[in-house]
């Protein structure tokens, strides 16, 4: 019961954190719902998939390999690290990396404090 009760806090949280980005996406002029939804989303998938990674790492370091039930605990472990590392990490990265600069950066740049004129 308490790992369900986890998974539905830890579900909460990726939710309230996916509309907070959302909303600041907004406020800072992405106007587009789609991309919006690609930074959020991806972004949000991205850290929770982090996060995993690192839970399952951890639980992989504390098992003992040169034991046969225990470096098979590992192996799940690593395998689970593998999925979540190298398709759900990476495929958000992705996501993000191909909306990051033109939609984040130079946005923010263009908000920014405007230049001095020269000789000023």
């Amino acid at each position: 019961m308490a790992k369900k009760a986890d998974h539905q806090q830890r579900t909460l949280e990726v939710v309230a954190l996916t509309d907070r980005i959302s909303t600041w996406l907004k406020k800072s002029g992405v106007d587009d719902g789609d991309i919006r939804a690609t930074l959020a989303v991806g972004l949000t998938g991205f850290l929770e998939a982090a996060r995993t990674t690192r839970e399952r790492l951890e639980a992989m370091l504390a098992e003992d390999p040169t034991d046969l039930e225990s470096a098979d605990r590992a192996l799940e472990h690593a395998g689970v690290i593998s999925a979540y590392l190298f398709s759900e990490a990476r495929d958000h990265l992705l996501e993000v990396e191909a909306l990051w600069e033109s939609q984040i950066e130079e946005r923010l740049a263009a908000l920014g404090t405007p230049e001095s004129p020269e000789g000023t």
